[in-house]
């Protein structure tokens, strides 16, 4: 929800209005923007309705377009730049080259709230994802245990439930309910679910009405991406049972378009939705939210772009919609949310992702650490906002 200055927009025609510059509720205004040095310039709003609250010292803040890793190298030793991460091709390996040649930093190995996932197309091209047979099948063909310690960087853990494991959220994941679902890579078991749905196997082909079994999977980052990567690893596993997967990088809108419109068989980004409750995640795939392929899905979020129904789920959302989350009585209904989510895998967790996050302390100190996560130190939540917030100059004045 995006709360929307009425003074401005009462008299306008939304179709048309291009809101520029745009007025929001938070304490800076948009000074400048350039689309060819490609970055935003933020001006601190003297009149911030909230100072009493949230009073930032930067006077601005800028956020430009990542360039080549040694440039943003170069940039950090120089204390150009404020703030390094992997999402912006800064990794860890860079970041650990840093940090032998410049003491003037801090790294926070953030946990992110989202997992590395793989949604899947119930009404895929392929047709294999028209039963939980399907998805499980590949979700065991993901080798968690190599993706987390080889791929990744630095090193992470497999996702065996679809948020993060941080310890609040760890009370959501009932173990005699996760205790049945075992995510441990089997092409054996694989090959037997795979046999549910109707395939065959003819030496290293697998075939599913008369056709062979070729997916599409696709990922919003580069070729030289992580999830990319995981989706490449996921298709060398899945070689071994008779499956080929075509991974196609598609950044931009032209993942989006793909997603939404169910131009796909399987993704590889990140299971996002659970905040305060799992509810929030389900939501996300009742029936209501489904689109015929083809048609653009605008509702549900990701979860949404999947197709994916089924009436049992359903009637367990429509009851948690009107639960308290807080009520122990609530409880069982939680549980048997968990337990349909995990049978029928519509998307699955993967491994946990640990951004490193990297801030130069020259010019600003009181960035979020492990041992003070006040906040969520990356910048795409906004959380950040309050990481800003909180800064104060390295030389006190």
């Amino acid at each position: 929800m995006r709360v929307m200055p009425k003074h401005i927009w009462e008299n306008q025609d939304p179709g048309a209005f291009t809101f520029n510059p745009p007025v929001y509720t938070g304490p800076y205004m948009l000074q400048e923007a350039s689309s060819s040095k490609l970055y935003y310039l933020w001006k601190k709003n003297p009149n911030y309705w909230n100072k009493a609250n949230l009073d930032p010292r930067p006077e601005y803040v800028i956020y430009q377009q990542s360039g080549p890793v040694d440039t943003q190298v170069q940039e950090f030793l120089s204390g150009n730049l404020d703030m390094a991460h992997q999402g912006v091709g800064f990794d860890y390996l860079n970041q650990q080259v840093v940090e032998t040649q410049y003491d003037q930093t801090i790294r926070f190995d953030f946990p992110d709230p989202c997992p590395r996932g793989m949604y899947f197309n119930a009404e895929s091209p392929s047709g294999l994802f028209a039963t939980p047979e399907g998805r499980q099948a590949v979700s065991i063909l993901l080798n968690r245990d190599v993706i987390g310690t080889t791929i990744w960087q630095p090193p992470s853990r497999p996702a065996t439930i679809p948020w993060a494991d941080y310890e609040a959220w760890n009370a959501w994941a009932t173990p005699e309910i996760t205790s049945k679902y075992d995510l441990s890579y089997s092409v054996d078991r694989a090959n037997q679910l795979l046999d549910g749905p109707g395939s065959t196997r003819d030496g290293e082909i697998r075939t599913l009405n008369g056709q062979p079994l070729q997916l599409s999977c696709i990922t919003p980052v580069p070729t030289t991406g992580l999830e990319y990567q995981i989706a490449s690893n996921l298709a060398t596993s899945a070689r071994e049972a008779g499956v080929g997967i075509a991974v196609q990088s598609l950044p931009g809108s032209a993942f989006g378009d793909a997603f939404a419109t169910g131009g796909y068989d399987l993704t590889s980004h990140w299971l996002c939705g659970m905040q305060f409750d799992p509810n929030q995640l389900y939501r996300g795939f009742h029936s209501r939210n489904y689109f015929p392929v083809g048609e653009r899905a605008n509702q549900g979020g990701d979860a949404g772009n999947t197709r994916f129904r089924n009436a049992e789920l359903d009637a367990v959302i429509d009851k948690l919609d009107a639960a308290d989350p807080t009520d122990a009585a609530a409880r069982p209904i939680f549980d048997q949310g968990l337990d349909l989510f995990m049978a029928q895998a519509p998307a699955v967790p993967i491994i946990q992702t640990i951004y490193p996050m990297m801030f130069n302390t020259a010019y600003w100190t009181g960035w979020p650490t492990a041992d003070n996560p006040y906040t969520i130190p990356a910048t795409w939540w906004s959380h950040f906002l309050f990481a800003i917030g909180s800064l104060q100059p390295a030389s006190g004045g």
